[in-house]
């Protein structure tokens, strides 16, 4: 295994990103600010066009761990399945928009809280010392992004929620934000109480997960909810999916990242192509307030498929791991205390 400090100083530079824009925009789109405005809507749609990107590699994931015979066949296949799952959110979303909205919740909070327990495996090589325990690592971490907001601003969360779902059902009557808050609060007390025993079970690399709690606390008690969030899919979620990727894929150096990002190149020039399509159909149908709410369906719809992706990667490189013949050749070490 060979220390490669590269992606360790850019995993510590996205976390003072995030502490940059925390005490920057706190001035601008605060908390206190509660509803959404055309300002927010127009930040955190930038934001999450910012973030989209980091699902374009999923094929190259496939080529790594499908089988040598697969060939462009299987390649194939794989855009094809991928398509069509995506195709079948989206026709639950037609039909049954606020099961889908529902579904996309608890399955954003399963892959975010997924994405750090990765990071936590992957990039600091951390051991859990059992399923349980990572389970747990998992629930508290995802709760973050999708409790605080509840509670920061049930209001602005209640007109996201109407927003997304009345693009398909005009009378949808959204829950009441005392609903949302209670929820909101729910949440956030399991990623308080997670993190304080995440905190004590596990000593090694101690502060330097406090210190991400902290900065989570700070991302979403300082900010409005929807910029914060926006922050947080691109700054965290999808900066640390691809330092993820980057030792899956054994980018040690200049020219294999180059080499990366050319091959992911046909799948963002697709998918450049499409959403802009797509956000440019809205805005004439619907008006402009309606594009973010259009992009936050897209991406519950491409959340379902690239979540299975990074499962199986998942799954395939600890099974790897296990018999020692993985292909993973860097390793990084979060800091200790």
């Amino acid at each position: 295994m060979i220390h490669h400090p590269g992606i360790d100083r850019i995993d510590r530079w996205g976390r003072w990103v995030i502490l940059l824009f925390v005490a920057g925009s706190c001035f601008f789109m605060p908390a206190s600010e509660h509803g959404i405005s055309q300002a927010t809507l127009f930040v955190t749609t930038i934001l999450f066009l910012g973030g989209f990107p980091h699902a374009c590699f999923d094929h190259l994931v496939y080529r790594e761990f499908s089988s040598p015979g697969a060939g462009a066949r299987g390649m194939s296949l794989f855009v094809v399945g991928y398509v069509l799952l995506a195709l079948v959110y989206a026709a639950v979303w037609v039909i049954y928009p606020s099961i889908g909205f529902t579904t996309f919740y608890f399955l954003t909070w399963y892959h975010w809280g997924k994405g750090d327990l990765d990071h936590e495996r992957f990039v600091c090589r951390r051991r859990f010392a059992t399923n349980s325990e990572a389970t747990l690592f998992l629930i508290t971490r995802g709760a973050a992004p999708m409790s605080l907001p509840l509670l920061v601003d049930p209001g602005a969360v209640q007109e996201l929620i109407k927003g997304c779902v009345s693009l398909f059902q005009v009378s949808f009557v959204p829950p009441a934000e005392l609903s949302i808050q209670i929820f909101g609060a729910v949440g956030t007390l399991v990623f308080v109480i997670g993190s304080v025993w995440d905190a004590v079970r596990g000593k090694e690399g101690r502060l330097h997960r406090l210190g991400e709690v902290a900065i989570l606390l700070a991302l979403f008690a300082f900010l409005h909810p929807l910029p914060a969030v926006g922050i947080y899919y691109l700054f965290w979620h999808s900066s640390r999916h691809l330092l993820r990727l980057s030792i899956t894929l054994r980018v040690t150096d200049r020219d294999t990242l180059t080499k990366r990002f050319r091959e992911a190149i046909p799948v963002l020039a697709a998918t450049t192509i499409i959403v802009a399509a797509l956000l440019l159909t809205v805005a004439n149908l619907f008006g402009k307030e309606e594009i973010y709410f259009s992009l936050v369906v897209l991406i519950c719809c491409l959340t379902l498929p690239h979540t299975l992706v990074t499962d199986w990667m998942d799954r395939a490189e600890r099974v790897a791991y296990r018999s020692q013949t993985h292909k993973v050749t860097t390793q990084v070490h979060c800091s200790q205390d």
